[in-house]
């Protein structure tokens, strides 16, 4: 298998991987805000709608396989890693705080290596 062909499969690859844990990202931050800890006294729609927005923003350039949208989820998913990061500092045992700090660092990883890949086989 020669060079191209290679970065090619890893590029494909990477695109699923991060795809997939997106939409896990987005099912988990929509469970966590109406099942799993519900904030009281505050609206669960707003409350979702701004857990989720940032993300939803992407959908199209993510699907489409866009480096540039890939890039931008990389940004965005800092925040939601630093608050992964501050959750399980603060409650190790809740396994949500861990999904969401792993979740959200995989994903960047995976979002760096297709566009890394992207641009060696384009």
């Amino acid at each position: 298998m020669n060079s191209s062909c290679s970065t090619t499969v890893k590029h494909h690859s990477m695109s699923l991987i991060t795809k997939v844990l997106y939409i896990a990202l987005l099912i988990y931050l929509i469970l966590d805000t109406w099942f799993l800890r519900p904030p009281d006294g505050v609206s669960l729609s707003v409350i979702t709608l701004v857990k989720v927005l940032p993300l939803c923003l992407l959908i199209p350039g993510i699907y489409k396989g866009k480096p540039r949208s890939h890039a931008w989820l990389c940004f965005i998913l800092t925040v939601y890693f630093t608050a992964g990061v501050l959750a399980t500092w603060q409650t190790p045992e809740l396994w949500e705080n861990w999904f969401l700090t792993l979740t959200s660092a995989t994903a960047f990883i995976t979002s760096m290596l297709y566009i890394r890949w992207f641009y060696r086989a384009n």
